[in-house]
């Protein structure tokens, strides 16, 4: 049962609503394209971002500029924020995402077994960090070098990264393989592709990426990847150990989750220097040497 016309059963913002923000922001997208620059411009920007400050029953606008308003503008900072996912985390996981900068070692990114967790043991809080890639407007993509040729074209794109101190195979691969799973700085991701065709998501597993179910041949990097969008749950389902993930997989309530009002996103786009260099670095390769970074309808997860 719906709590709220303009928000879903688990709380996140309602497709028809989101749906209506959609037409109104390509509406504008469009008049950009065209050059058109008269006062129409202004009102259709004033409008979205009152719009997604509507869905925001908590209250919040007219308050100080948070990070994702500084990095995104308030109305797709809000949208940003409603489509962060709930985590779900698979039985026996210990680890939650964390923020790189302030913790490198499971020891400061482990946390309970079992029920809502929003912090690590060490107090470090679940992290995720976001990054839009806005190919509304092909022509004029945001960022400036951003891939939004081809199916990426009309769409609007809002990545989620997990940092993790590690990754490692499961228990049953170790006894077959070793430890040839494991690489410090794990970074994996859940997307949602808000378009035409409505909102859906998909999230990374390994070489590839999963909708609702798990696919250990696109998993392995060795076949054409397919792309994996799925109808949007707002659910994002984590595996143990390697960390790979699904959209929306469980039923009820699972073992140990996060929900989305508790976690925490920081833009990356805030970290860039004056140079726009990203400020700090990973062994493993991180999110903005990937190249769904910048083209977000890529198959693979590597760079």
């Amino acid at each position: 049962m719906r709590l709220h016309p303009l928000r879903d059963e688990h709380g996140q913002a309602s497709p028809e609503w989101l749906g209506v923000v959609l037409v109104v922001s390509l509406a504008f997208a469009a008049m950009v394209a065209a050059g058109v620059n008269a006062p129409g411009t202004g009102l259709a920007r004033a409008l979205t971002e009152r719009m997604l400050c509507a869905v925001n029953l908590g209250g919040g606008c007219g308050v100080a500029p948070s990070d994702l308003t500084l990095a995104y503008g308030a109305g797709l900072a809000e949208l940003v924020s409603l489509r962060a996912p709930d985590l779900e985390y698979e039985q026996g996981m210990l680890a939650v995402p964390v923020d790189w900068r302030t913790c490198r070692e499971d020891a400061c990114a482990n946390g309970p077994e079992s029920g809502k967790t929003t912090e690590s043991a060490a107090g470090e809080p679940v992290t995720l960090f976001s990054h839009v890639v806005n190919c509304l407007d092909p022509q004029a993509p945001e960022p400036p070098e951003a891939r939004c040729e081809g199916d990426a074209a009309g769409n609007l794109y809002l990545q989620y990264w997990a940092y993790y101190p590690d990754s490692a195979t499961t228990p049953f691969d170790e006894k077959l393989f070793g430890r040839a799973g494991y690489h410090p700085d794990d970074w994996e991701s859940f997307q949602v592709r808000v378009g035409p065709n409505g909102i859906e998501e998909r999230a990374s597993s390994h070489h590839g990426y999963n909708d609702e179910s798990a696919d250990g041949l696109n998993d392995t990097g060795f076949l054409p990847g397919k792309r994996a969008w799925t109808t949007a749950s707002g659910r994002y389902w984590i595996s143990s150990k390697s960390h790979a993930g699904r959209v929306g997989t469980w039923q009820g309530t699972p073992h140990r989750w996060t929900p989305s009002e508790s976690v925490r996103v920081i833009p990356l786009e805030t970290m860039r220097d004056e140079w726009g260099e990203y400020v700090g670095s990973t062994e493993h390769l991180p999110a903005w040497l990937k190249d769904v970074y910048l083209d977000p309808e890529a198959a693979g997860t590597s760079g």
